[in-house]
């Protein structure tokens, strides 16, 4: 059981990365036009 919660932590952790990964473009030009 252990096992298998260390596998949905990393498949979660993955999928927030990928997710990262996708939005980060989009997202960046709103960042940089935050900061000054």
């Amino acid at each position: 059981e252990p096992f298998r919660t260390g596998v949905l932590q990393n498949s979660f952790l993955l999928h927030l990365s990928f997710g990262l990964v996708t939005f980060l473009p989009s997202l960046k030009p709103k960042i940089v036009h935050l900061v000054p």
